[in-house]
């Protein structure tokens, strides 16, 4: 893929300067800059700095052995010190997991997963810490370069991080994470932008996650299973959704998720489409429990006042509190499904054609001394009967088992 990106970017008082391209390992370097390249902001210039010895740098002396399995990105350390040189690491075609380990800081910078990278995983050491960050939108790269961080391989992970389009609102279509092939998972993850948050365009599994925006903010014509994750509206008369799903193949489903909004936002959409060219869109929202930004109707049909196939289901939907919610004035083309059809359509097995992740995720970060952990999981069918999910201290060893349960 190709991608314009912005060589210098100023940031307070840090001056962050992008390379066109790799530097050799184990060479030295000495870095020099005319008076006036950079202002205030007041727009006096900088005086620069003519002294070659002023700011010299070495670059790391060796990369990982090839083939290496796990790798670092540390800000100014680690196998590398951005993403993108740790997924341009892995060979094309490769046949083994790959996991990149990132650790707390901030990367600026635009990221791109080609279709021949498949068994990535991008794995921050911390969700609020480890923070992927740029403006990438319509407007600097159209079309599938515009989203920040962009996947077209299949069985990639993301989990534990902060992936932030910084696009200001109303500066176009602004993609936070795409996903464009087959089992992709996001696991522990934030995602925020505005229009176009996140784009899955196959199946998919999202848990335990946050994601904000306000224009059809999740879409794409994907097969996806969301779960136990925050999803938050950060503008009035908003849409959560715009799916676009081909007939036969099922949409987005939400199970256990949590609709809230920013302070004063209202008249919030669970979904729009417009039917006379995506006939078939799915969206099923089951045991959610929903803010008073949620619009009464609940739904929105474009160009069209009728909608047959169109499949915008709803089950058991409740307010922040748990009490049942008013549904009935729900736009006439949606329903509420029946009891056996929710726990049909609450299989992400189901939902996503037999493919389930292996995950395991606590409700808390911390417990006090004493009190219960409530853990959620998914497994793939046929997974071994001897599977466990364990409590450990941090750093032991798999046999220091604390507490186990059978899964």
């Amino acid at each position: 893929a190709s991608y314009v990106y912005y060589p210098v970017i100023v940031t307070g008082n840090i001056v962050a300067i992008y390379l066109h391209r790799q530097l050799p390992y184990a060479d030295t370097y000495s870095v020099t800059m005319e008076p006036g390249v950079l202002t205030d902001a007041s727009g006096a210039p900088f005086a620069g700095f003519s002294d070659s010895n002023y700011w010299k740098f070495t670059v790391l002396g060796a990369g990982p052995a090839a083939g290496a399995k796990a790798l670092t990105v540390v800000v100014d350390g680690g196998d590398f010190c951005t993403v993108q040189g740790a997924i341009d690491f892995v060979p094309a075609n490769n046949t083994q997991p790959v996991i990149i380990t990132v650790a707390p800081g901030t990367y600026t910078e635009i990221d791109y997963v080609p279709a021949n990278k498949p068994f990535i995983t991008v794995r921050g050491q911390d969700r609020n810490g480890s923070v992927i960050q740029y403006a990438d939108n319509n407007n600097l790269n159209a079309g599938n370069a515009r989203a920040m961080f962009g996947v077209d391989a299949p069985d990639f992970t993301l989990e534990n991080i902060t992936i932030y389009n910084t696009t200001p609102k109303g500066g176009s279509q602004a993609e936070a994470f795409r996903g464009n092939n087959q089992r992709i998972l996001l696991n522990r993850v934030n995602l925020k932008s505005f229009q176009d948050t996140l784009l899955l365009q196959g199946t998919g599994l999202v848990t335990d996650s946050y994601i904000e925006g306000d224009v059809d903010f999740m879409w794409g014509n994907g097969a996806v299973y969301f779960q136990n994750t925050e999803l938050r509206a950060v503008t009035s008369s908003g849409y959560y959704t715009q799916i676009r799903n081909p007939q036969g193949q099922n949409g987005n489903v939400y199970v256990n998720c949590r609709l809230t909004a920013a302070d004063g936002v209202t008249g919030v959409y669970l979904g729009r489409i417009d039917p006379t060219v995506f006939p078939y869109s799915q969206v099923v929202y089951i045991n959610n429990s929903m803010g008073s930004h949620i619009i009464p109707v609940g739904w929105l049909l474009n160009n069209s006042n009728t909608a047959p196939n169109v499949q915008f289901w709803e089950y058991k939907s409740t307010d922040l509190n748990g009490a049942p919610m008013d549904v009935n004035q729900r736009l006439n083309v949606s329903r509420q499904l029946s009891a056996s059809e929710a726990a049909q359509w609450s299989d992400p097995a189901f939902v996503l054609g037999g493919w389930v992740p292996f995950t395991v995720n606590a409700t808390v970060s911390t417990a006090a001394r004493g009190a219960a952990v409530t853990v959620n999981w998914s497994a793939a069918a046929g997974h071994s009967v001897g599977d466990l999910i364990g409590l450990f201290a941090v750093g032991d060893p798999d046999t220091n088992v604390l507490a186990a349960q059978n899964t």
